[in-house]
C-alpha cells in the first residue's frame, strides 16, 4: 500500500477557486485595501489559508510562537506580501486540476465554509479564538483533496461516499487511509500549528478523545452536515 507520505508528495498544490483570486487581487490593488477584509477573504479559501499560515510561521519571520489565525498572519505578512502570495498561488495551481478534484472542490469548499462559519459562532461560548476556530473549520477536511488527487479514477458513487459524504470506513476500504489521516499528514508535513493538525486528525474521533478545539469543530461539522439547506444564505465572510 502506498504510504501517506507518498500520497502527500503527489499533492504539491491545493487549488484556489479563480473567483477568490480575482476578488482578492481587486481588493489588494485598491488604494483603500483593508487588512481585515483581506483576511476575511483569505480565510474562506483552503489553499490560500494554508500558504498564508505556512509563510507567517516560517523561520524568515522569526516568531517565538505559532500563528493560527489568518487575520494575524495577514497582519504579520503585510498586504504586499499577501498580494505576491495570491499571484503565486494563482499561477501555480489553477491550470492543473485533475477532473476528480474539479468535480468535488465546489461542494467541499461550501461545506468547509459552512463548518468554519459555525465554528466561529460557537467559539466565544467555548472561550476559544473566533479566527482560529474559523481557520480550523476551513481546513478540517483538507485530506479529501489528497484523496481526490491520488485516486482520480474511483467511480462516481464511491467518489461521493468518500469525498462528499466523508465516509471514513469507505475511504479506508478504497484508499487505505481516511481523510483525517491524510489531512493530518499533509498539515504536519507543512508544519502548521499543532491545534490545526489535531483538529484535522481527530474531528471524527470519539468525544472522549477530543480536545476542546477538536470538539468545537466536530460539532460545527455535524451541524453543517445535518442541515445544509438552512445555511444556504449564510454569509461566511461577515463578522460573527
Amino acid at each position: 500500500m502506498i504510504s501517506a507520505d507518498a500520497l502527500i508528495a503527489q499533492t504539491p498544490h491545493l487549488p484556489s477557486p479563480p473567483q477568490t483570486l480575482i476578488k482578492l487581487l481587486g481588493m489588494l490593488d485598491a488604494d483603500t485595501a483593508d487588512a481585515r477584509a483581506v483576511g476575511d477573504a483569505v480565510e474562506c479559501d483552503i489553499g490560500l489559508s494554508v500558504r498564508t499560515l505556512q509563510l507567517a510561521n516560517s523561520s524568515f519571520y522569526g516568531l517565538s510562537r505559532r500563528v493560527t489565525s489568518i487575520h494575524e498572519a495577514v497582519t504579520i505578512l503585510g498586504l504586499n506580501t499577501v498580494r505576491r502570495l495570491v499571484l503565486a498561488v494563482g499561477s501555480a495551481g489553477l491550470m492543473s486540476l485533475p477532473p476528480a478534484l474539479s468535480a468535488v472542490l465546489p461542494g467541499l469548499v461550501l461545506h468547509s465554509t459552512r463548518c468554519a462559519s459555525l465554528a466561529r459562532v460557537l467559539a466565544a461560548p467555548a472561550e476559544l479564538s473566533e479566527n482560529e476556530a474559523f481557520t480550523a473549520g476551513m481546513l478540517h477536511d483538507v485530506g479529501k483533496i489528497v484523496i481526490a488527487h491520488a485516486f482520480p479514477d474511483i467511480d462516481v458513487a464511491a467518489r461521493r461516499a468518500v469525498i462528499v459524504k466523508g465516509d471514513v470506513d469507505a475511504e479506508r476500504a478504497l484508499c487505505g487511509y481516511d481523510h483525517c489521516q491524510l489531512g493530518h499528514a499533509l498539515l504536519n508535513h507543512w508544519r502548521l500549528p499543532s491545534m490545526l493538525v489535531d483538529v484535522t486528525r481527530m474531528h471524527h474521533a470519539s468525544p472522549a478523545e477530543m480536545s476542546r478545539p477538536v470538539a468545537l469543530v466536530a460539532l460545527a461539522d455535524g451541524l453543517a452536515q445535518c442541515a445544509p439547506e438552512a445555511l444556504e444564505a449564510w454569509d461566511a465572510t461577515a463578522p460573527a
